[in-house]
């Protein structure tokens, strides 16, 4: 029972986080007029660009207030699919495919992947989706930090750039964080210590969104990257939290059966 409590609050946590961001991404849509430029870079000779911008803008900020407010979880979850899944498949495979090379698309490529996980987590907890599709929201959180983490192997000089230069070492956290990003990734994918490895994540990228990313923002308020760099990292915390709710180790599952997540 305690523990069933302990994955409520990681849930509901998770799904505020996870709604702040969503909303936040959604508002810079909204207040740019553009796709976010280094999350959605969508052709510029795109029809009717507007509406797109704004109908997508609407339907995260939307789904990121219910998720805040906590009603109709599973409309907005679904929502959250349905708009980032079509955002993936439509925009980021197909480019990704014709820049397998390219570390400007694998980064947002990682990150949309990192946010759909999310929404699918949540419409499986929710029961919009089956509970199996827990497993595969789990496979596909892990599946982007192991391209965050293919990333800060193949960048690291230039990740180290980006720690505040108050911070020491620059080069030894840019070699963690990547350390951590494969130990999560392989945790989630054979489910040995998985919560640990979730928590971690998720302490992780709350710190970067405190020490790195507010400060960021308030040195350049208007600028539109810092913000959707701000609401990716704290979604990516809230899905961290999420997960950590949702995963059952083995031997536990065994025992509790397939016990609901109340979020």
């Amino acid at each position: 029972m305690s523990d069933n409590l302990t994955r409520g609050h990681y849930a509901a946590a998770g799904r505020v986080l996870l709604g702040i961001a969503m909303a936040g991404i959604g508002l810079v849509h909204c207040v740019y007029g553009h796709f976010p430029s280094g999350l959605l870079a969508v052709p510029a000779g795109l029809p009717v660009m507007s509406l797109w911008v704004y109908l997508t803008g609407i339907a995260l900020l939307a789904a990121g207030v219910l998720l805040i407010l906590n009603r109709y979880i599973r409309k907005a979850a679904l929502l959250a699919v349905i708009v980032l899944g079509l955002l993936l498949l439509l925009l980021h495979v197909p480019k990704l495919f014709m820049h397998l090379h390219d570390p400007l698309e694998w980064t947002p490529f990682g990150e949309v992947l990192g946010l759909f996980s999310g929404a699918v987590l949540l419409a499986a907890l929710a029961g919009v989706l089956s509970r199996a599709y827990i497993n595969v929201a789990v496979w596909l959180f892990a599946a982007a930090m192991l391209i965050f983490g293919v990333q800060h192997y193949m960048y690291a000089t230039f990740i180290a750039t980006l720690i505040p230069a108050w911070i020491p070492a620059k080069m030894f956290w840019s070699y963690l964080v990547m350390v951590a990003f494969f130990a999560a990734a392989i945790s989630l994918f054979i489910r040995v210590q998985s919560r640990v490895a979730a928590l971690l994540l998720s302490i992780m990228f709350l710190l970067w969104f405190v020490l790195l990313h507010i400060p960021r923002v308030a040195a350049q308020p208007r600028t539109e990257t810092e913000w959707t760099s701000l609401f990716v990292v704290l979604g990516m915390g809230g899905i961290a939290l999420l997960v950590a709710a949702a995963v059952v180790q083995p031997a536990a599952r065994q025992r509790e059966g397939n016990v609901a997540v109340v979020l």
